[in-house]
C-alpha cells in the first residue's frame, strides 16, 4: 500500500499544506496563495519547505521584536 504522504510516491512539489492561522498571526505567506477569511482568520497554502522557511522567519522575526 502506498501512502499519500509517502516520499517514494509523490515528489514534494505535487504536496500541498493548507493551515488555517488566526485572525491576529503574523505568519508569513506564499503570494497568490493565501485568503482572509470574514472573521480574519488567514487560511494559506505551503509546500512543506515553504512552510519550515515561513517558520523560521516568523521565529527570527519574534525574537527580534523581543516577543519570544
Amino acid at each position: 500500500m502506498k501512502l499519500v504522504g509517502d516520499k517514494k510516491t509523490q515528489p514534494e512539489e505535487f504536496k500541498a499544506l493548507t493551515v488555517r492561522w488566526p485572525a491576529d498571526s503574523k505568519m508569513p505567506t506564499i503570494r497568490n496563495r493565501w485568503q482572509r477569511f470574514s472573521d480574519g482568520r488567514v487560511q494559506a497554502v505551503y509546500a512543506p519547505s515553504e512552510l519550515a522557511v515561513c517558520l523560521m522567519i516568523n521565529e527570527l522575526l519574534h525574537k527580534l521584536d523581543g516577543s519570544v
